[in-house]
Parts: C-alpha cells; sequence; structure tokens
C-alpha cells in the first residue's frame, strides 16, 4: 500500500504523478486507494490509466485470487480478476488493531510537469443552516427540555452543526417549521444525531430512523430517546450545554479545534 501525504490543497495530477514515480524505483504487488469521492478513487484511476492497467472499484472482498465489487449501485456484486490497482470499499476489511505497523515516509521525485487543469481555492465556508436537514451529516436538534436556546445556537454554531428541532419546540415558537425533525416533518439521515433535551415522540422517531449514530442528551433515562441512542448523557441539557461550549470556547486559540471536534464525532 503506498500512503498518500495529506494536504488541504486539490492536486490530483501531482499526487498520481509522484505514486507513478514510487512504482519506478520500488517494487510492488498491488496499489491500494479508497473508494472514496474526495482523493482515493480519482487517484487510483489516474495512476492506473499512467500504468496502462485496468483498475478494480468498488472492492470488498476477496475470495480465491479473485476480487469481489459492488455494482449496480451496490445491489449486486461483480467477479473480477485480481488487479495491481485496487480501488476498495471502507467495509472491505476491519481496522487494524492488536498489531504493530510501521509507516515510512517516501520522496517520490516528479520529472516530468504536471500540468495542473483545476484551481484550487481553498475549502468554502459553508453555513451549517444553509444545508438542508434531509442533507445534513451532523444534527444538534432541540426540544422541550431546553430552557436557554441562545445556549442551543451557540452551542450549535461551535461545532459546526446543523440545527433540528422537535415538533414541541416548533409548535411554541422556537425553531421555524423548515427545522423540524419527523414524520410530520423532515426525515433525516445525518450520521451524528445530537438529540437535546428530547423525549422521543413516535413520530420523532420515526424521522431519525435511518441515522447513524444518535446522541441523547435528557435528564429522563427511560425516555425513547434515550433508549434508542448510541450514547446518552443523564443530565440537564442547558448544564451539558453551558458546559461544551466552555469546553470548545477554551480551544478557540486554535483555529483548528472546532473542526477536529466535528471530525471527531463523523
Amino acid at each position: 500500500m503506498v500512503p498518500i501525504a495529506s494536504s488541504d490543497a486539490y492536486l490530483p495530477e501531482e499526487r498520481a504523478a509522484r505514486i507513478c514515480s514510487l512504482t519506478t524505483s520500488l517494487p510492488f504487488s498491488h496499489l491500494c486507494f479508497p473508494d472514496t469521492v474526495l482523493g482515493g478513487a480519482d487517484i487510483g484511476r489516474r495512476v492506473a490509466v499512467s500504468l496502462g492497467q485496468r483498475p478494480c472499484t468498488g472492492v470488498w472482498k476477496l475470495e480465491n485470487h479473485q476480487l469481489i465489487c459492488r455494482g449496480a449501485a451496490g445491489k449486486t456484486d461483480i467477479t473480477r480478476p485480481l488487479s495491481q490497482v485496487i480501488i476498495a470499499l471502507e467495509q472491505c476489511a476491519d481496522q487494524i488493531d492488536e498489531s504493530r505497523h510501521e509507516c515510512k515516509r517516501l520522496q517520490a521525485e516528479v520529472t516530468t510537469s504536471v500540468a495542473t487543469r483545476i484551481e484550487d481555492l481553498g475549502k468554502a465556508k459553508v453555513d451549517p443552516n444553509d444545508i438542508d436537514l434531509t442533507e445534513a451529516n451532523f444534527i444538534l436538534s432541540g426540544g422541550n427540555g431546553i430552557a436557554d436556546w441562545a445556549h442551543f445556537h451557540d452551542a450549535a454554531r461551535l461545532l459546526g452543526a446543523t440545527e433540528g428541532a422537535s415538533r414541541v419546540a416548533v409548535d411554541d415558537g422556537f425553531m421555524p417549521r423548515e427545522r423540524q425533525v419527523g414524520a410530520t416533518g423532515k426525515w433525516v439521515t445525518a450520521r451524528v444525531y445530537i438529540a437535546v433535551g428530547i423525549s422521543g415522540a413516535i413520530q420523532h422517531m420515526q424521522g431519525i430512523g435511518q441515522c447513524q449514530k444518535v446522541i441523547a442528551i435528557n435528564t429522563d433515562d427511560s425516555c425513547n430517546m434515550v433508549k434508542r441512542a448510541d450514547l446518552s448523557v443523564i443530565a440537564d441539557s442547558d448544564e451539558v450545554l453551558t458546559a461544551l461550549i466552555a469546553a470548545l470556547n477554551t480551544d478557540t486559540s486554535d483555529s483548528a479545534a472546532t473542526s477536529d471536534v466535528s471530525d471527531a464525532l463523523l
């Protein structure tokens, strides 16, 4: 496996050229890339073209020296011969643990000029609340258990989360109707859903049914939301938000602090 140095700059041509340069000086059996939108899949295909190889994409299993790949939008499996360039899905292997590994930095000199066709303007800042709830990956949702909504908004801003709400919070006028989560509002598919002061009416539970990880903050340890949650904090919602805001504000000198928190949760 050839590790690629992380960088915020979008330089796929240069990265692919450096990997191809390494292949001329280092013997290798296979090149493995993550089948992700940002970076892995794109670079893997560029390298495969440069090496004159046909890459295997959507790989999730190796069986009898053949690769099993996902096809038809993940609805069917395709068997392919083992290729030198493998673009693998996340579920193809368990996380590495209980063993020791070493990663060495490799220097690759690109002798040919690499023409960049795309100008990288850097990451665009997006207000999380400009993202529709149905498309948000990280949602902080408030309910009837919140007394200080200013604290709720501050916490969402510091976390970089999209704001959601229960029907009761919307009916009481604390949040706009487009922020309502549930069967009578919007169905969400967030990777992380934090429910603050939401007990979990059946309509709300239906609306978050496709969320990957649910975190509940509530004083009632027997409410539906706590039963559904992957992680529960049994405490007063406003006290938890106050402590969270204080913890995030202590790291304001570090510009990456908020991003690190969001990345860790996601």
